[in-house]
């Protein structure tokens, strides 16, 4: 597939703690400078919409997130999102901007995410790297710099060797991760992270209440 765009995020945004890092990403895209430099780096598009709940979606959402060499998942309410699969399904690689998700969002405690995936940090408030004011809406200049700083890094370093490597990684464990292939395992998937998160933190208890040693 030829994939003529360089980044892509479509999704909404308001002025929630959560959506601080949307905001930030807002701000990086309306200064053409940046966009110019980024677009002129790789010779092709960046589509990046961030846009009001009452805005609506991208109609060319899932034709631009195919053509694209990196899928942004940038958190909104909550670590993970649909997103994450859309990226995966397409084979965009993906470019984690929540740093909740691999701890708290990522399902298959038994998968390496970090093994096809990238990542910038996170701007949400109660991060520890991040010092935030409540009556401070507007993005932090110095924020908006080191994303964009981060997403020049990530586009130089990562040729074409290193996104057939990342996107076989992602490959090797897409049955783990998507309901709609063939030979889906996702069901085993969510089995096992039931058992790590469920059954073994209750086991002792489950012992000493049956009677079980």
């Amino acid at each position: 597939m030829n994939r003529t765009s360089l980044y892509y995020f479509a999704g909404q945004m308001d002025e929630r703690d959560a959506y601080y890092s949307r905001r930030v990403l807002h701000q990086l895209m309306a200064k053409p400078s940046w966009v110019k430099d980024l677009t002129d780096l790789q010779h092709g598009e960046i589509h990046i919409k961030v846009v009001s709940k009452q805005s609506g979606g991208d109609p060319n959402y899932v034709r631009r997130l195919a053509h694209s060499k990196f899928g942004l998942h940038v958190r909104g309410d909550l670590p993970s999102s649909n997103r994450v699969f859309d990226i995966l399904g397409v084979g965009s690689i993906i470019v984690i901007i929540s740093d909740h998700f691999f701890t708290n969002g990522a399902p298959g405690l038994h998968i390496p995410w970090d093994s096809f995936t990238l990542s910038i940090p996170d701007f949400t408030p109660g991060m520890p790297h991040f010092v935030f004011h409540k009556k401070q809406k507007i993005p932090d200049p110095k924020h908006v710099e080191h994303m964009g700083k981060r997403l020049i890094e990530i586009a130089l370093a990562t040729n074409q060797s290193k996104v057939e490597k990342l996107r076989s990684e992602a490959n090797r464990w897409l049955p783990h991760l998507l309901w709609d292939i063939e030979g889906s395992l996702v069901a085993h998937t969510l089995l096992l992270d039931a058992f790590a998160k469920c059954i073994l933190p209750a086991a002792p208890k489950l012992q000493q209440a049956c009677g079980w040693h």
